[in-house]
């Protein structure tokens, strides 16, 4: 959405992390099917890597796309790519606060969520403010 790409948008509604598309998870798990990517499990998440197939597929696709476009993607990939998933989670809170109304970052909805789970759990409000004021006083020190 920054670089002006809209044909090459997913459709993102707000989630509890912010903005998600359940398209997107396919398609990585087909390119991983395919042998295109590689995901590695690291500390702060998954890795996705293109596979060498994947570089070989990713140039052919390259030939294609109009020199304007593809400095755009070029750019985009350069500025969020190596950025640590806290900031750049930041930087889409910021700039998009509108796909994070049902966000679990939010404490307001972190409450809720908890909140609304206990109550299927059948666990008591009480218990769940109790719960809730010991976090806050091992939070606080």
């Amino acid at each position: 959405m920054a670089y002006g790409l809209k044909e090459m948008e997913y459709q993102f509604i707000p989630y509890w992390y912010g903005p998600f598309c359940p398209e997107v998870y396919a398609d990585l798990e087909e390119l991983k099917a395919e042998g295109v990517v590689s995901a590695m499990d690291s500390v702060g998440g998954e890795v996705i890597s293109l596979t060498p197939s994947g570089v070989t597929f990713a140039q052919s696709l390259e030939r294609g796309v109009a020199p304007d476009r593809l400095r755009k993607i070029r750019d985009c990939k350069d500025r969020y790519n190596s950025k640590p998933f806290e900031e750049f989670v930041a930087y889409v809170y910021e700039r998009w606060p509108n796909y994070t109304s049902r966000s679990l970052q939010s404490p307001v909805n972190v409450l809720k969520e908890l909140r609304a789970q206990s109550k299927k759990a059948r666990i008591s409000e009480a218990d769940v403010d109790a719960a809730v004021a010991a976090y806050r006083s091992r939070s606080a020190c």
